[in-house]
């Protein structure tokens, strides 16, 4: 989609939401919307009151717990993300779950997780040269902890 289109559309979204801030469809495009143009500062306040509006929902969810983890909300996307990879049915959704979990593992020294995580998303993604280095990155650091690579 054109930016000059995703920014109109999102200027009449803003719109609908000033006028009702209990729409959850209103909220919901407008947290998408602010998503993709790479905007999560002002998508996760959307997106969070979607989530008010509909619990249940986690498309929503997976997408604040990526907006929460670029704004450094680590504790809080990482419940958001594991909370909907179990539901998510949707590929490129759930890679971007998986992804963005093995790099909170791995932020907070969890490699275990970390590893576990990278290698399922390696079974969908085993060409993707990011997904390749982090697997690589994991592995040698539980590796080094392990004592098992020389100095």
């Amino acid at each position: 989609m054109p930016q000059d289109s995703l920014t109109e559309r999102s200027r009449n979204t803003r719109r609908c939401c000033q006028a009702d801030g209990n729409n959850l469809e209103v909220q919901a495009n407008l947290g998408v919307l602010l998503f993709f143009r790479k905007d999560c500062t002002d998508a996760a306040s959307h997106l969070n009151r979607a989530l008010q509006l509909r619990p249940d929902s986690t498309r929503i969810r997976a997408l604040l717990g990526i907006c929460q983890k670029q704004q450094g909300n680590s504790e809080e996307a990482k419940q958001n993300l594991e909370t909907s990879l179990s539901s998510i049915k949707e590929e490129k959704i759930s890679t971007l779950i998986q992804r963005n979990l093995a790099e909170l593992y791995y932020a907070e020294g969890n490699l275990v997780q970390a590893s576990s995580t990278a290698d399922a998303l390696l079974k969908s993604q085993p060409h993707d040269p990011d997904v390749l280095y982090m697997i690589y990155r994991i592995h040698t650091d539980l590796a080094d902890l392990r004592g098992v690579r020389s100095p």
